[in-house]
């Protein structure tokens, strides 16, 4: 035998994938993920676009009007928005107070698996591999550190999972049907996505108990469904029912509802991409990691199909219902809307895992298991940054720092892209006292053609941008750049990491 393969070998042996190793592998990745979502929150990464409107919902909206339709194009479900509404009172009007509550639920999210996981019996091997995912996700650890309630629908699914686990395993008697009671009541004003679990999760046991002649248990279950039907609704219909008729909204959203006539040219291909984005943001952007992570998944589902159908259908079901409500154009399949997929997902791959741990014991090799670890954390290979880069998105408020310090009277026009972060900074931040005297314009929605006339600029201005992330925002900054270099000049330039802004001056031929 080679020697170099002599020695892998033996450091691939049983002794190294022990469950010793594994669990001590996999409270190491727990700290990791702690370190990461925390690390990614110290930043305090500058508001962008969407983050900072919803900032300025919980600036602007008191308490009881969190439970009507928000302004400002945002929707985020009522006890969500409460609770971190109570953050800013905790670490005052900045940027950790507004993600105190994404974090704490992140971290929860890190805990709630890996106590599933136990729930579950699994084998520390599936265990590590599942904790791989969760702990070195880059869209876990971004919407760690972000003001929006993506966090929150993961924490909340995974939790959910586990009740209906514990009730599964331990069914309610006659007393303590208060507890699904209240569940399916309170669920759908806490994380929208989460009744797409619950409707799994009631169909279940409704079915369940009534194949088995249990009648009692089966009205029981009914009546608990039909409440938390029930809610649903009054919340469909106070809360978010407006959203369905914004004409800038349903435009917005319209690319990603799930196609239905998938006869028709291009929507084959349409719901392809639809469904790959889905898988990638769980296991990766990688070629490799993402087939590994399906296939994975494809086995897991068949193997707890067999032994625990009820687990099978519990994990599938939400997928499925809600790719049915996109088809109705009712729910968006933007991938961070549906980061509460990736527990989902997670443990269906785990379980297929879990097969090939048993698989292993019966004589598959120890560097298969090492290989499909690899596979695994290849995820984390792909197009998006590394955990120790900074999370930046879009840094206005860099852009505004050095802006301030030049301390000149200048005024300062503010493009709309860049007016949700800029007025949250002047008006609800904690520094916002620096930017007092400083003389600033919102800038109108209009065209590139007729920004002078509706700027009515001075002879020297400075233009604020932002969210220059989006290649719209980019065309926006080079059209009215085009028009303004007809009778000024770009002197100066401020840049930061998708924001900009640029002092103009009036050519003397110009100003007369």
């Amino acid at each position: 035998m080679n020697p170099v393969w002599n020695i892998f070998a033996r450091m691939s042996g049983t002794p190294f994938f022990s469950a010793r190793w594994s669990q001590h592998l996999a409270y190491l990745l727990l700290l990791v993920g702690v370190a990461a979502y925390v690390y990614a929150w110290l930043y305090g990464r500058s508001l962008y676009l969407d983050e900072a409107n919803l900032a300025l919902v919980l600036e602007t909206v008191s308490v009881p009007d969190l439970f009507l339709p928000l302004p400002f194009e945002q929707y985020a479900p009522p006890f969500f928005l409460t609770l971190a509404k109570a953050g800013l009172f905790v670490t005052g009007h900045q940027e950790w107070g507004l993600r105190l509550l994404p974090l704490l639920a992140a971290l929860g999210s890190l805990w709630a698996m890996f106590r599933l996981l136990g729930q579950l019996n699994w084998s520390w091997n599936a265990r590590l591999v599942v904790l791989s995912w969760m702990a070195l996700s880059p869209h876990l650890t971004r919407y760690a550190s972000e003001c929006k309630q993506y966090s929150w629908d993961v924490l909340i699914t995974i939790l959910l999972l586990s009740v209906a686990v514990h009730y599964r395993q331990h069914p309610p008697k006659q007393w303590s049907w208060s507890g699904p009671a209240l569940l399916f009541l309170i669920i759908p004003w806490a994380s929208m996505p989460a009744v797409f679990l619950l409707g799994t999760w009631g169909g279940l046991e409704i079915l369940g108990t009534y194949r088995q002649r249990d009648y009692k248990n089966s009205i029981a279950w009914l009546g608990v469904s039909l409440l938390g039907l029930c809610s649903f609704l009054l919340y469909y219909q106070q809360v978010i029912g407006d959203n369905l008729t914004n004409t800038l909204l349903l435009d917005y959203h319209r690319p990603w509802f799930m196609p239905w006539r998938l006869d028709q040219p291009g929507q084959l291909s349409h719901a392809f991409s639809l469904l790959t984005d889905l898988g990638a943001w769980s296991y990766g952007h990688t070629a490799i990691s993402l087939v590994a992570g399906i296939a994975l998944g494809l086995i897991g589902w068949v193997v707890l199909l067999k032994k625990q159908p009820f687990s099978a259908l519990l994990l599938t079901g939400p997928l499925v219902l809600a790719i049915g409500a996109s088809m109705a154009g009712h729910f968006t399949l933007i991938p961070r809307v549906n980061l509460f997929m990736i527990p989902l997902l997670l443990l269906l791959s785990g379980s297929g895992i879990q097969w090939l741990a048993g698989r292993w014991k019966e004589g598959i090799r120890p560097w298969i298991m090492l290989l499909v670890w690899a596979l695994c954390l290849s995820s984390f290979l792909g197009k998006l940054p590394k955990l120790w880069q900074e999370p930046e998105i879009e840094n206005l408020y860099q852009v505004m720092h050095e802006l301030s310090d030049r301390s000149d009277q200048t005024p300062w026009y503010i493009h709309w892209n860049a007016m949700p972060a800029f007025r949250y900074y002047t008006e609800f931040h904690a520094e916002r006292s620096r930017y007092g005297t400083v003389k600033t314009t919102p800038l109108p929605w209009t065209t590139s053609e007729s920004i002078l006339s509706e700027m009515d600029p001075p002879p020297a201005f400075w233009l604020v941008y932002s969210h220059l992330i989006s290649d719209q925002a980019r065309q926006e900054q080079e059209q009215f750049s085009e028009t303004l270099n007809t009778q000024y000049d770009a002197v100066d330039t401020i840049t930061a990491h998708g924001a900009m802004a640029i002092r103009y001056e009036q050519r003397l031929e110009d100003r007369n």
